[in-house]
């Protein structure tokens, strides 16, 4: 088993604990505070382990393709048949083709269905880029935040 760091664990339960407080407090100063740090706190547990110089691009876009697009794709295609299924008890026209399209591409703005999803896609380009950086950087650690043992770039 690998080495945990716990301490790790508990920040990525504290920031899912926080979503939902930003979430559930729509209309209070409780919302401002959590979202002034709670996607960055994400970001930073995504991206703390995101350099491994052993893992070729082709190695880290297939690890990231089926750990984060993957579940940005399935989740979206069930949220758009629920969406859809609603749409047609409620009888309101919804273009099915069009969600399809926006969920591929990753518009963010196109409906409530992409909209809770949007982390993911910019979670994945984000890793892509820093990966990168990463990789093609290594004499210019500053860049990219400086620690660097093989487990970070942060």
């Amino acid at each position: 088993m690998k080495d945990r760091i716990y301490w790790f664990d508990i920040a990525r339960g504290m920031a899912i604990l926080f979503v939902i407080f930003g979430h559930a407090f729509l209309n209070s100063d409780v919302k401002i505070v959590v979202y002034m740090f709670h996607m960055p706190l994400f970001f930073f547990i995504s991206g703390f382990f995101l350099c491994n110089k052993d893992l070729s691009f082709k190695s880290f876009l297939l690890k990231k393709f089926k750990t984060v697009l993957f579940p940005y794709y399935f989740w979206g295609v069930i949220l758009i048949v629920y969406w859809w299924l609603i749409s047609i008890i409620q009888g309101i026209n919804v273009s099915v083709l069009r969600s399809i399209l926006d969920l591929l591409i990753c518009n963010r703005n196109a409906s409530l269905v992409h909209s809770i999803l949007w982390f993911l896609c910019c979670l994945f380009v984000t890793e892509i880029i820093v990966f990168t950086l990463c990789k093609f950087s290594a004499k210019r650690r500053w860049l990219i935040g400086g620690y660097n043992d093989n487990r970070s770039c942060l």
